[in-house]
Formats: structure tokens, sequence, C-alpha cells
């Protein structure tokens, strides 16, 4: 096969996965990859944090974060309070309700990974584990040459 055609059907796979993305987004629920990703941390690295440091550790913009949080916040999932340590900031808080919801949202996935192991196999799915993580390292490299460009 030609890398031209390689190339073409690596876009398409990427490109093309509404329908999957759809499939997907049914079998995990209502959450945004944003809200997954700040009641995650929240649950599993730090609780009462603020929004400055919840940009900082998950390196999303501050309207990010604060469309995020007014969602969530909407929702029931977190709650907003006055630090203990210093009442001027205002610091986030996983709820009873957040910590069910991601663990349920967490418990869906890992559920789907799991058929998706056992459809794939031993073999495929650590050939699959292989390549991702090549794909990442390859991207990580690009993005240190690419930044090492623009200082020049």
């Amino acid at each position: 096969m030609k890398t031209s055609e390689i190339v073409k059907e690596i876009m398409e796979i990427f490109v093309k996965p509404k329908r999957q993305k759809q499939h997907i987004q049914e079998i995990i629920g209502d959450l945004s990859k944003g809200e997954v990703g700040i009641l995650a941390y929240l649950l599993n690295e730090k609780n009462n944090i603020s929004s400055n440091e919840l940009e900082s550790h998950l390196q999303v913009s501050s309207a990010r974060i604060a469309s995020t949080l007014n969602s969530l916040e909407k929702k029931g999932l977190i709650k907003r309070s006055k630090s203990e340590e210093d009442k001027r900031k205002i610091v986030i808080s996983i709820t009873t309700n957040g910590i069910t919801k991601i663990e349920e949202h967490q418990e869906k996935v890992k559920r789907y990974v799991e058929r998706l192991v056992e459809t794939l196999g031993e073999k495929d799915s650590l050939e699959f584990i292989r390549i991702v993580k090549r794909i990442k390292e390859i991207t990580r490299e690009s993005i240190i040459e690419d930044q090492k460009e623009e200082k020049c």
C-alpha cells in the first residue's frame, strides 16, 4: 500500500468516527470530557481546590474551567465554598452526587473497555497498547520540536 493511501485511511479513521463517538457517549453517559476530567481529579487527586489550581493541573483555560464548573455546579456534582484557610478564596469540592456520578461513569467506561479487550483478544489488545503508546511518544516529541522551532 502506498504511503498516500495509508495516510488517507488513517485520516478517515480519525475524522469520520461520529457514529462511534455518539455510541460511546450513549454508553458512558451525560458527562462531557471536561466534566469527567474535573470530577476524576477532585475524586482521585485533590479535593477542595481553587479554579486556578485546576487550570494549572489540567492545563485548561480559565474560561473552559469556569464554564465546566458552572455546568457541574448546576448538576449538583460540585460545590463552591470559601476556603477554611483564606476566606477570600473559593475552593471547589466534589459532592456526594458527584462522587456517585464519576464512579458510575468510570465503571461504565471500564465495562466498555473490557468488552473491547475481550473482542480484540489479548494479542490485538497488546498491539493496540503498543501502537497508542508509540503515537503518544511521537506526538510528544513533535510538540517538543515545534516548541523549539517557535523559540528560534
